[in-house]
């Protein structure tokens, strides 16, 4: 009973999010001209900043609004508190990626085929979903500490997107092939710096005791 009032809690203080969640996802497909299948591409990398929003927020809006303090006097323990914003970062995330993948088998149906076909498709979920895993464990990590909310989620946007930067101006130097950059490295650097963050975040606030 006590983690359903948690993730109640966590629900409220961070609801302002989804609505730009749905915003991130259907603007593409309002505003660019180029037809469906390229506002799909767009999409499901835009969606992906909403894991951003809610990972970034989700325990630096309680140390804004000292509701952190208020929490560890009800008997809420920190591992539960943990629980309870990862259990709701994770649902974001989930749910972002299963609209893009939704929307990408229907989209064929259509007749507007994705360029480059299923196989592209597969590999611009893939690569939209490591960039947001990236966004989650970097806003989860700076949100650990950080008192705004706002600064979590820009650096936790611009962590993975300086590593996405770094690769794509070191694959010019060296003459990398683009497939390949922006296939298996964009995922392993994106998914390896989202994993490391995750873990360094959840272990930071385990410790840390508000004040």
């Amino acid at each position: 009973m006590r983690m359903l009032m948690l993730l109640w809690k966590d629900y409220r203080l961070n609801r302002v999010v989804l609505p730009a969640g749905v915003l991130l996802i259907l603007a593409p497909y309002l505003l660019i001209g180029r037809g469906l299948s390229g506002a799909w591409g767009t999409s499901a990398y835009l969606a992906q900043f909403t894991v951003a929003l809610i990972a970034g927020n989700v325990i630096a809006c309680e140390r804004a609004d000292r509701s952190a303090e208020f929490l560890a006097y009800q008997g809420a323990t920190r591992a539960m508190a943990t629980a309870s914003k990862m259990i709701l970062c994770a649902m974001v995330y989930a749910a972002v990626c299963l609209v893009t993948f939704v929307t990408s088998l229907w989209l064929p149906e259509t007749g507007l085929r994705i360029p480059g076909g299923y196989y592209h498709s597969w590999n611009d979920q893939l690569r939209a979903a490591a960039t947001g895993l990236g966004f989650f464990g970097c806003g989860w990590l700076f949100s650990s500490f950080l008192t705004s909310p706002v600064l979590a989620v820009t650096l936790g946007c611009a962590v993975p997107l300086s590593a996405l930067g770094v690769l794509s101006i070191s694959a010019r130097a060296t003459g990398w092939p683009d497939d390949f950059v922006f296939g298996a490295w964009h995922v392993a650097i994106c998914s390896g710096v989202g994993v490391l963050a995750l873990v360094a975040g959840t272990w930071h606030y385990l410790r840390s005791r508000e004040s």
